[in-house]
């Protein structure tokens, strides 16, 4: 059982010098349990299990002297799964088939009232399949899944944030979550390594902008579902050569992330499909005296994500550790040194409007941390912990 608690205070004087506030005060509760169990079967396992969530968040909002009106409301969700899963060796060739089944039942409260219109249930089944063989020196594995994305309790709330005078941003109670098809494509060749993975989304969650006031002052930036499909291509490398000279760990990572995806956009059809390019390049140093140094360096490129044109960016990290014992570990980290990731950029395209952001926030700075191993000793059991998801949504 988790519970958590959130409390904003806004404070601002306008330019005719009255002072307005606004209080938001959001409380948190989750219940999660799983059973999970694994037989041999044939030449591979059986396994089944049931996963049990019931999680509720309550968000109170107040505001002083403000056009925003104060709120109340309150989202409980119970969640019901059952899974199955078999996995099986034919020689060299492994493949594995399963399935999820979900009854989710959401309730909405508005001042303690239950609102029927934005209270859901669903039902939906999930498969999943993999099958992995060499071919020749090359491992391959090909998969398909289906996912559900349900949106964030945040982003289901219908009370209305101040960023600041000119910016509000809401959440959406109407929002349905979105579905995924996915297939997957790895190649490992040696210390070479290839993905390829293509995603089809339907209602898929993105951001709109619109006005808050009659007057147009004041943009409003919140979550509704896509009208339109989106699909995803991602392809990556990766370049794993092991340690060069004993001491030097390089890995290189770098790929393409390419939408096909259209939009309605002031009265025309735009399509958003300019590629991302990512590049990461991982070094690890190994020294004498147990001492290791890392510099890494990651790359975005500009390029589209669903609505939104995002402006490049990038970042090199520091760090030198040393262990001191087996139980004590000291690390110092640096990072973003050149502070080129002060300014992140975007611009999103909704319906007749489309609005730039800048948001300036440095994550340049110094760490020093201390690590002591309270227990070194391996256990038989790693449980994965029930309600991840459901914990991640809150």
């Amino acid at each position: 059982m988790e519970k958590t608690h959130e409390n904003q205070n806004v404070i601002e004087q306008t330019g005719i010098n009255q002072d307005f506030g606004i209080k938001d005060v959001g409380h948190a509760r989750l219940m999660a349990t799983e059973l999970y169990a694994s037989h041999p079967f044939l030449k591979g396992n059986f396994s089944f299990g049931v996963d049990f969530t019931n999680s509720s968040r309550e968000e109170n909002s107040e505001s002083e002297n403000s056009i925003m009106a104060g709120e109340n409301n309150k989202i409980q969700e119970l969640n019901m799964a059952y899974y199955v899963e078999t996995m099986q060796h034919l020689g060299n060739v492994t493949f594995r088939i399963g399935g999820r089944y979900e009854h989710v039942n959401s309730e909405y409260f508005i001042g303690g009232r239950k609102n029927h219109e934005q209270s859901h249930v669903y039902d939906k089944f999930f498969p999943t399949a993999s099958l992995a063989l060499p071919i020749g020196k090359t491992m391959v594995q090909l998969s398909y899944s289906k996912q559900c994305y349900r949106p964030l309790y945040s982003q289901l709330s219908n009370t209305v944030h101040y960023v600041n005078k000119y910016l509000y941003q809401s959440g959406n109670p109407y929002l349905q979550p979105s579905y995924s098809d996915n297939i997957t494509l790895n190649l490992r060749y040696r210390w070479l390594a290839l993905t390829a993975n293509y995603k089809k989304l339907q209602n898929q969650i993105i951001t709109s902008y619109t006005y808050y006031d009659d007057a147009k002052t004041i943009a409003l930036l919140k979550k509704e579902n896509s009208r339109n499909s989106l699909s995803n291509l991602q392809i990556m490398a990766s370049f794993m050569p092991g340690f060069l000279w004993k001491c030097y760990y390089p890995v290189l990572a770098c790929g393409v992330v390419s939408q096909f995806y259209k939009i309605d956009y002031r009265g025309n059809i735009k399509h958003v499909d300019n590629p991302l390019v990512v590049v990461k390049f991982n070094n690890i140093f190994k020294f004498h005296n147990n001492y290791m140094a890392t510099v890494n360096y990651s790359w975005r490129s500009e390029g589209n994500s669903e609505n939104i044109k995002m402006g490049s960016i990038g970042q090199i990290n520091l760090s030198l550790a040393k262990d001191l014992s087996k139980k004590w570990n000291v690390k110092l980290s640096a990072n973003d040194i050149f502070n080129t990731a002060r300014k992140n950029t975007f611009t999103i395209f909704s319906g007749m409007n489309d609005v730039y952001i800048e948001k300036a926030a440095s994550v340049r700075a110094v760490e020093c941390n201390v690590r002591y191993k309270f227990n070194t000793v391996k256990t038989k059991y790693k449980g994965k912990g029930a309600g991840k998801k459901e914990m991640d949504r809150l």
